[in-house]
Protein backbone atom coordinates (compact mmCIF):
# COMPACT_ATOMS: atom_id res chain seq x y z
CA UNK A 1 0.00 0.00 0.00
CA UNK A 2 1.39 3.06 -1.02
CA UNK A 3 -0.11 6.91 0.70
CA UNK A 4 0.87 10.21 -0.48
CA UNK A 5 -0.47 12.09 2.63
CA UNK A 6 1.66 15.29 3.28
CA UNK A 7 4.40 14.66 6.34
CA UNK A 8 4.50 17.71 8.64
CA UNK A 9 7.52 16.40 10.76
CA UNK A 10 10.24 13.68 10.49
CA UNK A 11 9.38 11.10 12.42
CA UNK A 12 12.63 9.89 12.85
CA UNK A 13 16.38 11.35 13.03
CA UNK A 14 18.64 10.35 9.84
CA UNK A 15 21.85 11.49 9.10
CA UNK A 16 21.42 11.66 5.68
CA UNK A 17 19.76 14.93 6.11
CA UNK A 18 21.89 16.46 9.18
CA UNK A 19 23.30 20.47 9.02
CA UNK A 20 19.83 21.15 7.11
CA UNK A 21 17.99 23.89 8.41
CA UNK A 22 13.78 23.79 7.95
CA UNK A 23 13.34 25.69 4.73
CA UNK A 24 15.49 23.29 2.68
CA UNK A 25 13.78 20.18 4.40
CA UNK A 26 10.21 21.40 3.91
CA UNK A 27 10.34 20.57 0.35
CA UNK A 28 12.30 17.37 0.79
CA UNK A 29 9.60 16.28 3.11
CA UNK A 30 6.65 17.54 0.64
CA UNK A 31 8.39 15.40 -2.14
CA UNK A 32 8.88 11.89 -0.28
CA UNK A 33 6.12 8.59 -0.47
CA UNK A 34 5.11 7.26 2.29
CA UNK A 35 5.46 3.35 1.36
CA UNK A 36 4.38 0.78 3.74
CA UNK A 37 5.76 -2.70 3.14
CA UNK A 38 5.03 -5.95 4.56
CA UNK A 39 7.38 -8.73 6.60
CA UNK A 40 10.25 -10.61 4.68
CA UNK A 41 9.64 -8.44 1.09
CA UNK A 42 12.18 -6.89 -0.95
CA UNK A 43 12.94 -3.28 -1.08
CA UNK A 44 15.97 -3.38 -3.64
CA UNK A 45 17.41 -6.02 -5.61
CA UNK A 46 20.98 -6.32 -6.07
CA UNK A 47 22.33 -5.03 -9.80
CA UNK A 48 19.41 -3.10 -10.86
CA UNK A 49 19.26 0.03 -11.39
CA UNK A 50 18.77 2.20 -7.66
CA UNK A 51 15.87 3.74 -8.57
CA UNK A 52 14.75 5.05 -5.16
CA UNK A 53 15.66 6.31 -2.31
CA UNK A 54 14.17 4.74 1.13
CA UNK A 55 14.28 6.34 4.95
CA UNK A 56 13.13 3.24 7.04
CA UNK A 57 10.53 5.04 9.33
CA UNK A 58 9.51 1.91 11.47
CA UNK A 59 10.27 -1.86 11.69
CA UNK A 60 13.21 -3.34 10.61
CA UNK A 61 15.12 -4.53 7.66
CA UNK A 62 18.15 -5.83 6.23
CA UNK A 63 21.19 -5.63 3.98
CA UNK A 64 22.11 -9.10 2.63
CA UNK A 65 23.73 -11.17 -0.40
CA UNK A 66 23.30 -14.34 -1.61
CA UNK A 67 26.42 -16.32 -1.41
CA UNK A 68 26.75 -18.23 -5.24
CA UNK A 69 28.51 -21.40 -3.83
CA UNK A 70 26.07 -22.25 -1.19
CA UNK A 71 23.08 -20.28 -1.91
CA UNK A 72 22.43 -19.15 1.31
CA UNK A 73 21.50 -15.48 2.22
CA UNK A 74 24.00 -13.65 3.92
CA UNK A 75 22.84 -10.84 6.46
CA UNK A 76 25.39 -7.76 6.25
CA UNK A 77 23.68 -5.17 8.05
CA UNK A 78 20.49 -4.79 10.12
CA UNK A 79 18.49 -1.93 9.41
CA UNK A 80 16.19 0.22 11.92
CA UNK A 81 14.62 3.49 11.92
CA UNK A 82 16.39 6.51 10.79
CA UNK A 83 18.38 4.23 8.36
CA UNK A 84 19.14 4.61 4.74
CA UNK A 85 18.70 2.04 1.63
CA UNK A 86 19.62 3.12 -1.46
CA UNK A 87 21.80 6.10 -0.74
CA UNK A 88 23.40 5.65 -4.19
CA UNK A 89 20.39 7.24 -5.74
CA UNK A 90 21.72 10.60 -5.00
CA UNK A 91 24.14 10.40 -7.67
CA UNK A 92 23.80 11.62 -11.12
CA UNK A 93 25.03 8.52 -12.56
CA UNK A 94 24.12 5.54 -9.83
CA UNK A 95 26.24 1.91 -9.94
CA UNK A 96 23.58 -0.33 -9.24
CA UNK A 97 22.44 -1.07 -5.81
CA UNK A 98 25.61 -3.38 -4.76
CA UNK A 99 23.22 -5.08 -1.93
CA UNK A 100 19.99 -6.38 -1.56
CA UNK A 101 17.18 -5.04 1.11
CA UNK A 102 14.46 -6.87 2.33
CA UNK A 103 12.14 -5.79 5.59
CA UNK A 104 12.00 -8.49 8.37
CA UNK A 105 9.17 -6.99 9.90
CA UNK A 106 6.27 -4.60 8.92
CA UNK A 107 8.05 -1.34 7.90
CA UNK A 108 7.30 2.01 6.97
CA UNK A 109 9.58 4.36 4.67
CA UNK A 110 9.77 7.38 2.90
CA UNK A 111 10.68 7.43 -0.34
CA UNK A 112 12.11 9.10 -3.62
CA UNK A 113 12.65 8.26 -6.69
CA UNK A 114 16.40 8.99 -8.38
CA UNK A 115 15.55 12.00 -9.93
CA UNK A 116 14.43 13.64 -7.01
CA UNK A 117 16.90 12.26 -4.42
CA UNK A 118 19.59 13.57 -6.91
CA UNK A 119 18.15 17.17 -8.07
CA UNK A 120 17.75 17.40 -3.98
CA UNK A 121 21.37 16.51 -3.37
CA UNK A 122 22.45 18.58 -6.30
CA UNK A 123 20.87 21.71 -4.80
CA UNK A 124 22.24 20.93 -1.54
CA UNK A 125 25.90 19.66 -0.90
CA UNK A 126 25.68 18.56 2.38
CA UNK A 127 23.42 15.86 1.42
CA UNK A 128 26.19 14.38 -0.55
CA UNK A 129 28.81 15.01 2.45
CA UNK A 130 26.72 12.84 4.47
CA UNK A 131 25.73 10.56 2.19
CA UNK A 132 29.57 9.74 1.69
CA UNK A 133 29.72 9.43 5.69
CA UNK A 134 27.17 7.30 5.81
CA UNK A 135 29.06 4.82 2.97
CA UNK A 136 32.21 5.14 5.05
CA UNK A 137 30.99 4.05 8.06
CA UNK A 138 29.33 0.77 6.10
CA UNK A 139 33.21 0.39 4.76
CA UNK A 140 33.82 0.15 8.67
CA UNK A 141 31.44 -2.58 9.14
CA UNK A 142 33.12 -4.57 6.71
CA UNK A 143 36.62 -4.04 7.82
CA UNK A 144 35.68 -4.69 10.90
CA UNK A 145 33.96 -7.84 10.17
CA UNK A 146 36.94 -8.67 7.82
CA UNK A 147 39.03 -8.28 10.44
CA UNK A 148 37.54 -10.17 13.46
CA UNK A 149 37.04 -12.94 11.12
CA UNK A 150 41.03 -13.39 11.11
CA UNK A 151 41.41 -12.73 14.33
CA UNK A 152 38.66 -14.03 16.48
CA UNK A 153 37.42 -17.67 16.75
CA UNK A 154 33.09 -18.14 16.40
CA UNK A 155 32.18 -17.92 20.01
CA UNK A 156 33.86 -14.18 20.37
CA UNK A 157 32.61 -13.34 17.07
CA UNK A 158 29.30 -14.52 17.88
CA UNK A 159 29.27 -13.00 21.15
CA UNK A 160 30.44 -9.52 20.20
CA UNK A 161 27.41 -9.60 17.40
CA UNK A 162 24.94 -10.32 19.90
CA UNK A 163 26.10 -7.53 22.60
CA UNK A 164 26.49 -5.47 19.64
CA UNK A 165 22.59 -6.19 18.59
CA UNK A 166 21.91 -5.58 22.50
CA UNK A 167 22.88 -1.85 22.54
CA UNK A 168 21.14 -1.39 18.74
CA UNK A 169 18.02 -3.36 18.87
CA UNK A 170 17.73 -4.57 22.73
CA UNK A 171 14.90 -4.14 24.28
CA UNK A 172 14.99 -3.96 28.34
CA UNK A 173 12.77 -6.99 30.35
CA UNK A 174 12.32 -8.04 33.74
CA UNK A 175 14.40 -11.57 32.34
CA UNK A 176 16.95 -9.45 30.86
CA UNK A 177 17.79 -7.87 27.20
CA UNK A 178 15.37 -9.32 24.67
CA UNK A 179 17.11 -9.06 20.79
CA UNK A 180 14.73 -9.68 18.36
CA UNK A 181 17.14 -12.06 16.03
CA UNK A 182 17.13 -15.49 14.10
CA UNK A 183 20.16 -18.06 14.71
CA UNK A 184 20.67 -17.31 10.98
CA UNK A 185 20.63 -13.26 10.94
CA UNK A 186 22.92 -13.65 14.54
CA UNK A 187 25.19 -16.36 12.57
CA UNK A 188 25.51 -14.46 9.37
CA UNK A 189 26.41 -11.12 10.68
CA UNK A 190 28.75 -13.01 13.06
CA UNK A 191 30.48 -15.39 9.91
CA UNK A 192 29.27 -18.43 11.62
CA UNK A 193 27.56 -21.25 10.41
CA UNK A 194 24.36 -22.20 11.46
CA UNK A 195 25.31 -25.68 12.71
CA UNK A 196 27.93 -23.68 15.22
CA UNK A 197 25.37 -20.66 15.48
CA UNK A 198 23.06 -23.40 16.98
CA UNK A 199 25.91 -25.32 19.31
CA UNK A 200 26.71 -22.22 20.70
CA UNK A 201 23.94 -20.52 21.77
CA UNK A 202 22.97 -23.85 23.49
CA UNK A 203 25.93 -23.72 25.48
CA UNK A 204 24.96 -20.31 26.75
CA UNK A 205 21.45 -21.03 27.15
CA UNK A 206 22.57 -24.11 28.99
CA UNK A 207 25.10 -21.62 31.30
CA UNK A 208 21.95 -19.71 31.89
CA UNK A 209 23.63 -16.52 30.11
CA UNK A 210 20.97 -16.53 27.66
CA UNK A 211 16.90 -17.63 26.67
CA UNK A 212 16.35 -18.86 23.52
CA UNK A 213 12.83 -18.02 21.83
CA UNK A 214 11.76 -18.21 18.37
CA UNK A 215 12.80 -15.05 16.85
CA UNK A 216 14.84 -13.73 19.71
CA UNK A 217 17.27 -14.32 21.94
CA UNK A 218 16.95 -13.14 26.16
CA UNK A 219 20.58 -11.64 27.33
CA UNK A 220 19.92 -12.87 31.30
CA UNK A 221 23.14 -12.07 31.87
CA UNK A 222 25.36 -9.70 29.53
CA UNK A 223 28.26 -9.62 31.65
CA UNK A 224 29.24 -12.81 31.60
CA UNK A 225 28.66 -12.97 27.78
CA UNK A 226 31.01 -9.81 28.06
CA UNK A 227 33.47 -11.76 29.76
CA UNK A 228 33.48 -14.95 27.68
CA UNK A 229 34.05 -12.72 24.35
CA UNK A 230 37.08 -11.15 25.74
CA UNK A 231 38.20 -14.49 27.06
CA UNK A 232 38.18 -15.47 23.48
CA UNK A 233 40.14 -12.48 22.05
CA UNK A 234 43.02 -13.28 24.65
CA UNK A 235 42.83 -16.56 23.95
CA UNK A 236 43.44 -16.66 20.16
CA UNK A 237 45.76 -13.37 21.25
CA UNK A 238 48.10 -15.91 23.07
CA UNK A 239 47.40 -18.57 20.47
CA UNK A 240 49.08 -16.38 17.89
CA UNK A 241 51.53 -14.94 19.91
CA UNK A 242 53.49 -18.67 20.33
CA UNK A 243 53.02 -19.52 16.72
CA UNK A 244 54.93 -16.35 15.42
Amino acid sequence: MVSTSPIAVWPVKTRLFEGLDETVLRPIRRAAVIRHIGPNKPVTVAGEFPHSMFLLQSGRARFWYCDAKSGREITVILVTSGSVIGVVSILPNPPAYVLSASTITECEFLAWDHRTACGFAKAHPRIFENGFRIAIDALSVYRNRHLNAITENAESRLAGALLDLSTKIGKPEPSGIEVKVTNEQLGSLSDVGVFTTSRLLSKWERARQIEKHRGKITLRSPEHLIHEHHKSIISEQSVATVRS
